[in-house]
């Protein structure tokens, strides 16, 4: 009977098996496999779980995976030992405790590092505020002077970067970068001039060839073809004027010597008469007893005295001649300047 029940199942067993079949029992098999993955999961996970830091726990004061810490404290919460505390790692680090921050130092919950808070810096283990410009922490983590101190007794100062300290004594001073030191020998006070100035016996002055705009600490040099306005210097003088020999001057129309009919530019004055200057302006000039050079007297208005510019009078003249003349107002100027004899051959006046 035994041996007959064999001969059946071995047939069975050789028998070829239909593909779809096959495919059930394959379909079936997989998914036994993910349900005991599954599984597998939840187990694993409940096994990982473990207690945030203040969460009871026990046996108190050991150390275990019940805790994230790593630690159940004394008090039975999760935490740190004694010396260490709990560090997130959100910087995807391993998150656990930690040596505990000193010297004011805060831990860094990213990093799990520990740093001084803004506007201190860590000196021989403690965190000290930073120190002013031109300062440095010493080696008894005070500020001190990067540079030695300039001046003396309650005015004494650090000069910042880049800075240097002028004079000696009470009277010095920090010059900035770029700026000239300047002391008055009889004094021994000293201030700083800016860049382009000269030191004039502890005065700061603007170089020859230049004009002063402004004063103090808010004085700058004018080339001579600049005029000062507003404490700026500029060639603009604005609507209605022209800037000539360093003096913004008032503007007219049809110059002597130029446009056929000259004009006047002053009621009280006849001698006032619009001229041309070489620089290309049209200013009012005092041509009062003024006569053709025999030759020409400049080539530009900075060649003449203050108050008078280098007028061109080519037209009346000849070509190439030019004029120092007084500007109209400047009546006391005209008397005073010599003029000379019209040029052989002509008698024209300017």
């Amino acid at each position: 009977m035994e041996e007959h029940q064999l001969d059946e199942l071995t047939k069975q067993l050789a028998r070829p098996v239909p593909r779809r079949t096959v495919l059930r029992a394959a379909l079936a098999a997989a998914l036994g496999g993910m349900a005991s993955l599954t599984s597998l999961s939840k187990i694993t996970a409940q096994t990982s779980t473990c207690s945030q830091v203040g969460a009871p726990c026990s046996p108190p004061g050991q150390y275990g995976s019940q805790c994230c810490s790593g630690y159940c404290t004394n008090a039975g919460t999760c935490g740190c030992p004694t010396g260490r505390e709990y560090c997130a790692a959100t910087n995807g680090g391993t998150p656990g405790c930690v040596p505990s921050c000193t010297g004011g130092q805060v831990l860094l919950q990213a990093t799990c590092t520990c740093e001084c808070p803004h506007g201190m810096a860590l000196c021989k283990g403690t965190c000290t505020r930073l120190c002013p410009t031109g300062q440095a922490l010493g080696p008894n983590c005070t500020c001190v002077c990067a540079d030695p101190l300039c001046g003396m007794g309650s005015s004494a100062t650090c000069c910042a970067a880049g800075a240097s300290c002028c004079g000696a004594g009470a009277g010095a001073t920090c010059c900035p970068a770029g700026q000239v030191c300047c002391t008055n020998p009889a004094t021994a006070a000293s201030t700083c001039c800016a860049s382009g100035q000269a030191c004039l016996n502890g005065t700061c002055t603007c170089p020859a060839g230049t004009a002063s705009c402004g004063a103090g600490a808010a004085l700058v040099c004018c080339a001579n073809t600049q005029c000062c306005v507003s404490g700026t210097c500029t060639t603009n003088c604005g609507a209605g004027q022209n800037c000539v020999n360093g003096i913004c001057r008032a503007a007219c129309t049809n110059p002597i010597c130029v446009s056929g009919t000259p004009s006047s530019c002053s009621a009280t004055n006849p001698s006032c008469i619009c001229t041309a200057t070489v620089e290309g302006a049209a200013i009012c000039a005092d041509l009062a007893n003024a006569m053709c050079p025999p030759a020409a007297m400049c080539i530009s208005s900075s060649q003449c005295p203050s108050g008078w510019f280098c007028a061109d009078v080519s037209g009346c003249c000849g070509t190439g001649t030019f004029l120092c003349l007084p500007f109209c107002a400047d009546t006391a100027l005209a008397t005073r300047r010599p003029i000379l004899p019209p040029r052989a051959g002509t008698s024209a006046k300017a």
